[in-house]
């Protein structure tokens, strides 16, 4: 009876453990969730931020020199190159800063589920792992789903080396993804928990 006893307790703390490691976990992946990948629109002009940006990564004299080749190209050529510049600058001051800012998130997360499963709780165990495969699952997603650049976008040999591209940086978040399920799926399995 008291050894009974003992072992139920120590079961149940474990439980408990598991589960406080799992919710701080969640607390950390509601931060990951939140960080919205950033939307990308191009305008008709340049907008004075790009414009600057612009002129100080391609230098003063090469950035007016391809503003007055602007004003000789067909409207579908200059909005293309438009859109080009402010996809350009898209990537550098949105869309890395997102990947960065959401990958640190993840790992966050990751190292806190990870934490449960050392305990070796099923039911956290599974709940940690679905939910690894999730946030690498929305990570792989959301590069898949990344706008073309307007220049690139009537071009399908383009379209296909950038998505390539993109694949290329999804595939270890994919993979990743793949072996969270699975990992998922043995310890549900062994422990006949569906």
């Amino acid at each position: 009876g008291e050894e009974g006893e003992s072992a139920g307790r120590i079961l149940r703390m474990v439980d408990a453990v598991a589960k406080s490691r799992f919710y701080l976990g969640e607390a950390a992946y509601q931060e990951f969730d939140e960080i919205s990948f950033p939307a990308f629109r191009s305008e008709r002009n340049l907008p004075g931020g790009v414009r600057r940006w612009w002129s100080k990564k391609q230098g003063r004299a090469k950035a007016q020199e391809w503003e007055q080749m602007l004003r000789w190209m067909e409207p579908e050529d200059r909005r293309n190159q438009i859109g080009s510049v402010q996809f350009q600058y898209w990537v550098e001051k949105s869309f890395q800063p997102w990947m960065k800012r959401k990958d640190e998130a993840r790992g966050r997360a990751e190292k806190l589920y990870l934490k449960v499963v050392v305990e070796d709780v099923p039911q956290w165990e599974i709940a940690a792992a679905a939910r690894m495969g999730d946030m690498y699952r929305s990570f792989m997603k959301a590069l898949y789903d990344a706008p073309i650049d307007p220049s690139i976008a009537s071009d399908q040999e383009l379209v296909d080396i950038y998505r390539d591209a993109l694949d290329s940086a999804a595939e270890p978040y994919r993979n990743n993804a793949i072996k969270a399920f699975q990992h998922c799926l043995r310890v549900s399995t062994k422990n006949r928990w569906f």
